[in-house]
């Protein structure tokens, strides 16, 4: 898991980092498999998706806000990342929530624009963008 969130940071996110090496490192450096037991803590959800028998995607959330959701560069326009937001929404609907929130990167902002999220507030490349949906 640890190296496909890598792999999209560093493959796909362009946009957001220009391919410099410190940003990406800076953007990477917390991205192992401590961060991923620590997200796992309280009431925190990990979704992965699989092909063939291999994590090629995965998707988290806390509470009603969703924190990550990123694919295997290689399966980039596969649906795997429609997939994973669409298992997330319905799992945080579920809950009980009546919307929710993310982070995108510059990268994802029309991917989720198309899906029915909604840009809040200005966000930067750097900082990301809030972004909230009524589910």
């Amino acid at each position: 898991m640890s190296a496909i969130r890598t792999a999209s940071i560093t493959a796909l996110c362009a946009p957001d980092h220009d391919n410099d090496a410190d940003t990406i490192a800076a953007w990477i450096a917390n991205k192992d498999g401590a961060a991923f037991r620590s997200m796992l803590a309280g009431d925190a959800m990990l979704l992965v998706a699989e092909r063939d028998g291999r994590v090629v995607g995965l998707g988290g959330a806390r509470g009603a806000r969703i924190t990550l959701n990123y694919v295997d560069p290689g399966c980039r326009f596969a649906g795997v990342s429609t997939a994973l937001l669409a298992a997330l929404e319905a799992a945080i609907a579920a809950q009980g929530f009546a919307s929710a929130s993310l982070d995108s990167t510059a990268t994802a902002l029309r991917f989720y624009a198309e899906r029915g999220w909604r840009q809040v507030g200005p966000g930067s490349r750097l900082a990301g963008y809030r972004m909230v949906k009524v589910l």
